[in-house]
């Protein structure tokens, strides 16, 4: 893929005391909705997946029910079942609050991701043009590149002479 940069600056930082009052609020979200049920994973990829369709159709047989509770089978009651229906759109209503924050940060954190990675990798790639024209910094910051690399397990960017015969 190609290296481009944005023609414009990425000028935002979050900071320590916004990501500090992040983690509060979060705690908060995720103390708001309690403790995890208690299921395991192989009866949670069991469950069926509620769909609008599928919505639908429990709506209306929770009305009915709510007449012949008496077929309603224990340990489940027509209180529980309704708590469940409360609960599943409490929640879609809070999905469709976060969603739009969700995706502008999912947004703008890949935007900073491309910004921050092309930005370095255009700067590389000057220092090895520059590096090549005998520019005794580039030179140096080039080797500071390839250490780095060679650190990580990545290769050099530094043309390597041939093995000799």
């Amino acid at each position: 893929m190609a290296k481009k940069l944005l023609p414009i600056p990425f000028s935002k930082a979050i900071g320590d005391e916004k990501l500090a009052r992040a983690r509060v609020i979060i705690k908060e979200l995720m103390d708001m909705l309690g403790n995890d049920t208690p299921i395991s994973d192989d009866d949670y990829k069991a469950l069926v997946k509620i769909s609008d369709k599928r919505k639908l159709e429990a709506d209306d047989t929770f009305e009915v029910s709510k007449t012949f509770t008496e077929f309603i089978e224990e340990p489940l009651t027509v209180e529980e079942i309704g708590k469940s229906g409360s609960y599943y759109e409490d929640s879609d209503s809070i999905r469709a609050i976060a969603k739009p924050f969700m995706d502008k940060l999912d947004k703008e954190q890949n935007i900073a991701g491309a910004i921050f990675y092309n930005g370095n990798s255009v700067f590389e790639d000057n220092v090895k043009i520059k590096a090549g024209r005998d520019n005794s910094r580039a030179q140096l910051a080039l080797k500071q590149l390839s250490d780095l690399k060679r650190n990580r397990g990545g290769s050099s960017s530094a043309k390597k002479d041939p093995p000799k015969s």
